[in-house]
């Protein structure tokens, strides 16, 4: 019977909830209790952090000694406070203000702690730091400019490149610090990595700094130091060295075309440097020869133009160009069939020149008939003067708006060559004499 009465009991709806509550008020009271139970956490190397050095510089001070460069501090908190540090450690810092130091010399000054964000400082209880002050050596700040060098020796890929010297920028590298300090420093040398170079270098590089026995600078020395640069920006320059041949084109006329000449270029080539990208492809041309202008045997001379780019170290700025003609003859005629064109309006022209000697060039069989039509008073040859822009007055007509004309031959067989001159005067229409 006892037992059918705690069965009933057990199995009631009533009883599983009075259960179910003093089951929840068991395990918050553990949970309370464990959770507020106080801990002790030790929190080693928390960095002490300078606010307020910026000021300070300003001043013309700054901090060159620190003791010590950590703290360690030890705290009572809640079980919940230690789990939330121990994952966030690094959210610690200790400052000090040196904003308002105005001497130098030794000092001390006291720390507040910085907790990691987000975290309530309530939660703990601070117990003990390793040290109650941070001591200080306060300096006067010296400014110093120091040369900075840069030397690449790690050659070029190939024989035809050349490593040019190096170029920093900036070439004077401003450094603040204690004067025992800069005093020792010489200059700022900047390492170039890298080697076997076939192009021009451009990077912004790490330097070091040497002292008067060319030693590095001890790294512990660097700290109390301030540089107006992190880095150079420094520049190897590769440049390419190439005889380059020179060549010319020809304009053919009056027989002469490139297929039945002999030319010679003095000089042949030039010595050029520049950028390896630019004169690995770079041909030179001279300004195009018109053999309608040259004699059977001639010479002319032509500038040798190089893009500003590029470097002439062979100093020659001209080319002498000899032709000689092959299988052709000069004739010369004595020309009095003289005209004008374009003539500009409301001008009479008088053509002063008279005469012309015309040199034809061309084939001794074509020469020959062309010297019969003369000599039996035929006018095949014709000086033609262009005067456009010319104005009232004598007009000397250069070369270049004068042309000769062979009528009843083909002109690319036969053709007058040379310069002419022809002398003209403008009157106006109904001028008097």
């Amino acid at each position: 019977m006892v037992g059918n009465t705690l069965n009933r009991i057990f199995s009631s709806k009533v009883f599983h909830i009075v259960f179910s509550i003093l089951v929840a008020v068991v395990l918050w009271v553990f949970v309370e209790i464990t959770e507020n139970q106080v801990q002790t956490i030790r929190i080693p190397d928390i960095p002490v952090v300078l606010v307020g050095d910026e000021d300070l510089r300003d001043r013309g001070f700054f901090v060159a000694w620190q003791s010590p460069q950590t703290v360690t501090l030890t705290f009572d908190a809640s079980r919940a406070a230690v789990v939330r540090l121990t994952g966030d450690i690094d959210g610690f810092e200790v400052h000090i203000n040196v904003s308002r130091i105005t001497s130098t010399g030794n000092t001390s000054t006291a720390f507040e702690i910085i907790y990691p964000d987000g975290f309530d400082q309530e939660q703990v209880t601070l117990t003990s730091q390793s040290v109650e002050r941070i001591s200080l050596y306060v300096d006067r700040l010296t400014y110093r400019q120091i040369l900075v060098e840069a030397q690449y020796s790690g050659g070029t890929s190939s024989d035809d490149l050349v490593a040019e010297p190096t170029i920093v920028d900036p070439q004077i590298l401003g450094i603040s610090g204690p004067e025992d300090v800069l005093s020792r420093i010489r200059v700022a040398r900047v390492d170039i990595p890298g080697e076997n170079l076939s192009y021009t270098m451009i990077g912004d590089f790490p330097f070091v700094l040497i002292d008067y026995d060319g030693e590095e600078l001890d790294e512990e020395l660097y700290n109390s130091l301030t540089f107006e640069y992190d880095t150079i920006r420094t520049t190897v320059p590769i440049t390419m060295i190439k005889e380059v041949h020179l060549d010319v084109d020809f304009s053919p006329g009056a027989g002469a075309t490139r297929d039945n000449i002999n030319y010679k270029i003095d000089p042949p080539s030039v010595r050029l440097s520049g950028d390896p990208e630019v004169l690995r492809s770079f041909d030179l041309t001279l300004q195009t020869v018109d053999l309608l202008r040259m004699e059977i045997r001639d010479t002319v001379t032509r500038n040798i133009l190089i893009p500003p780019t590029l470097t002439n170290l062979s100093g020659h700025t001209q080319a002498q160009i000899s032709v000689e003609v092959l299988g052709l003859e000069m004739a010369y005629f004595t020309i009095g069939n003289i005209h004008t064109v374009n003539v500009p309006a409301g001008f009479e022209p008088e053509i002063l020149t008279q005469t012309s000697v015309v040199r034809v060039r061309g084939r001794r069989e074509d020469l020959d008939i062309l010297r019969e039509q003369i000599s039996e008073g035929e006018m095949v040859i014709r000086v033609v003067a262009d005067l456009t822009d010319c104005v009232a007055g004598y007009n000397t007509i250069p070369p270049g708006r004068v042309n000769v004309y062979v009528d009843g031959f083909d002109s690319e067989v036969i053709g007058a060559v040379g310069e002419y001159r022809i002398v003209v005067n403008l009157t106006e229409h109904g001028a008097l004499e």
